[in-house]
């Protein structure tokens, strides 16, 4: 599977666009560095599966979810910053999906603190982007072969 890093930079440009209001422009994929994170992550199952997640720094992630709910930064709970990567999560990960072969499917996200890197997965692009102070990083990876041990055997 090939995913073009400017589709992914257009796809994000579109929804930092239309859900926030900002505007993005490429980025070094080392700027969020080694501050605490928020991870969101979707899984495409179908012909050309993967695992699509978002990266963004705590600071990131409340002013992101200040934008998506008109809201000042600071008055936000957790769960409303966790909603918001979430959600934007979701949409990009469905805007990925919609390239992908039919049938497809996306679950539901999953946001975790930290890089959240799954085992077994190999990274099939990444992209850094920037909303002037606020950077997000979109990483595509192969989704997991299946752990046979956990294969469901007929009794």
């Amino acid at each position: 599977m090939t995913l073009a890093s400017t589709e992914i930079s257009e796809i994000v440009a579109e929804v930092w666009g239309a859900m926030l209001g900002l505007e993005t422009e490429v980025a070094d994929p080392d700027t969020l560095g080694g501050l605490p994170h928020l991870t969101g992550s979707v899984d495409v199952t179908g012909p050309h599966g993967c695992l699509v997640s978002l990266s963004v720094s705590d600071a990131a992630a409340r002013a992101f979810a200040a934008a998506m709910f008109a809201a000042d930064p600071h008055e936000l709970a957790d769960d409303e910053v966790v909603d918001a990567v979430g959600e934007l999560t979701n949409m990009v990960g469905g805007n990925i999906k919609s390239l992908l072969p039919e049938p497809s499917r996306l679950s539901l996200p999953v946001v975790v603190p930290g890089h959240g890197v799954p085992a077994g997965t190999d990274v099939l692009n990444r992209v850094a982007l920037s909303t002037g102070s606020d950077a997000v990083l979109i990483t595509v990876r192969s989704r997991p072969a299946p752990d046979p041990s956990q294969e469901k055997h007929p009794s």
